[in-house]
């Protein structure tokens, strides 16, 4: 079996297109792939950006906002200045619910918090008709004191008495002080 000149030039020519390809084309085919996928990283990072640029003002807006709110709540105070506000709001959620608070010491058990913040922990005695203290808790806890409030003990005063006794109740409060500024990242 004999090859005609023309078939085995034509077999030549395959082969060097062959090698061709496989040799140049390859691994650029490779790298434009690559750089195909790097421009649509790149495209999705960029559309992320724009997005976070078109909500930037209500951000800034919100961050404001929320400064103010944290400045209001009075955590940014040295611990004596939280106490004493403590302290009033306390005394005035009691005159208004007629409860007496009975004590005022400070808690042994440190509570667990975010670094950012440092805690003042209190354990508060008070003394008055069952109604009266919840509905002291419910308002101390709406006065506005950044602080967790929480029943720890709760009894009857006089078990002799049986009509409206009065309880008494122990409050575990730990109030919350930023322990060192707050950053949100960026400039606003």
């Amino acid at each position: 079996m004999r090859l005609a000149p023309e078939r085995i030039a034509l077999f030549g020519a395959v082969l060097v297109l062959l090698a061709g390809y496989l040799a140049i084309f390859r691994p650029c085919e490779a790298a434009i792939a690559e750089k195909y996928g790097q421009l649509d990283d790149g495209r999705v990072m960029l559309d992320r950006r724009l997005a976070l640029a078109a909500r930037a003002d209500a951000l800034r807006a919100e961050r404001r906002r929320l400064a103010r709110r944290l400045a209001a709540s009075g955590t940014q105070a040295e611990r004596t200045a939280i106490v004493g506000r403590f302290v009033r709001a306390l005394a005035r959620t009691a005159r208004a619910d007629d409860v007496s608070v009975t004590g005022i010491a400070a808690d042994t058990i440190p509570p667990v918090l975010p670094a950012a913040f440092d805690a003042v922990p209190l354990a508060v005695s008070l003394r008055g008709p069952y109604r009266n203290v919840i509905r002291f808790v419910r308002d101390l806890d709406r006065s506005g004191i950044a602080a967790r409030i929480g029943i720890d003990t709760i009894g009857n005063a006089d078990p002799r008495v049986a009509i409206a006794p009065d309880l008494r109740a122990t409050l575990r409060v730990t109030l919350l002080r930023v322990a060192r500024p707050l950053t949100g990242g960026g400039h606003g």
